[in-house]
């Protein structure tokens, strides 16, 4: 499976979790924005970051940067939503505590979805 297709896999099972709770979802057109997917809970918008997240080493991680390793700046997500396919497991990474990383190891300190 290619890395864009499983991209795009990770993107649907996010975007079915956040239907599943009520959610309105909006994908921004052409692939220029900076997010996935426009998350709308009925009173405010989020701008969400999807990615995969990897095991490295017996340890779940998740890459923080856009393709090239260029970084988020602020305004351009609102948070990270990591998933791993084979649980499903989601992660959500508010941008502020992204910092200056460029991978996250993933716990339960992150289990907010």
């Amino acid at each position: 499976m290619s890395t864009t297709t499983r991209g795009l896999a990770a993107e649907l099972l996010v975007a079915a979790h956040y239907q599943e709770h009520g959610c309105v979802l909006h994908w921004p057109h052409g692939g220029q924005a900076p997010y996935d997917i426009l998350v709308y809970t009925g009173v405010k918008f989020y701008k969400i970051q999807i990615k995969r997240v990897y095991r490295k080493k017996g340890r779940l991680v998740v890459n923080l940067t856009r393709p090239r390793d260029k970084r988020y700046a602020r305004g351009d997500i609102d948070f990270i939503v990591a998933i791993y396919p084979p649980t499903n497991e989601l992660w959500q990474i508010p941008f502020s505590a992204i910092g200056k990383r460029t991978r996250l190891s993933l716990g339960e300190k992150w289990k907010e979805v």
